[in-house]
């Protein structure tokens, strides 16, 4: 392959790339909206202090303050997806790469002329340079949207079974009741007795 064809292929790979970026963050941003709204009514329908875990059975209230936290993970893991990220600004005499290392000059119009005028010499190396760095961070922004979504999926399907096991204790405690033939009162029901 010649240089104009390497930079060709290079060009358009980078091209590509940096639309899978906007993909990512799109889904990342949907899904923290997405997430982040059913947190907000969750939290205002019951309250962090109305949550009645209290009267949960110990090891569902266990379970579902897991299932918080795995939420929780979630949807900070969405957030770091969109979050805008920087590569670190390189060294003098190296040319700058992106908007970040343009600013490093300041107001020195004739240093970043120079330096400038290197990198068009070198535009192959800089656009394959540019080429891993925004790979990486897609890599990376996958990985937060894909571990964030796992996170949300084992939150809601523990808050499941939290709530599950709680049917299951109301059933055995109806059940208790009805064969007891002194009326007995369910402690996890009666605020009363904490």
């Amino acid at each position: 392959m010649t240089e104009e064809e390497i930079l060709s292929y290079t060009t358009r790979l980078l091209d590509e790339t940096r639309e899978e970026v906007a993909r990512a963050d799109g889904k990342a941003a949907t899904l923290l909206s997405a997430s982040g709204i059913a947190a907000t009514l969750l939290i205002g329908l019951y309250g962090l202090r109305d949550l009645p875990l209290h009267v949960l059975p110990v090891w569902s209230a266990v379970i579902l303050r897991v299932a918080f936290a795995v939420s929780g993970i979630g949807i900070v893991l969405h957030g770091l997806a969109v979050l805008p990220r920087s590569t670190p600004v390189s060294k003098d005499g190296v040319p700058p790469y992106f908007f970040g290392e343009v600013a490093r000059y300041g107001r020195d119009e004739e240093r970043l002329m120079t330096d400038l005028a290197q990198a068009h010499q070198q535009v192959t190396e800089r656009t394959v340079s540019k080429l891993l760095v925004v790979s990486q961070i897609v890599v990376r922004k996958y990985r937060y949207v894909r571990y964030g979504l796992l996170g949300l999926f084992a939150g809601g399907f523990l808050a499941i079974v939290a709530n599950l096991s709680d049917l299951e204790a109301q059933v055995i405690t109806d059940t208790m009741m009805r064969s007891s033939s002194t009326e007995w009162t369910d402690p996890r029901r009666d605020r009363s007795l904490l």
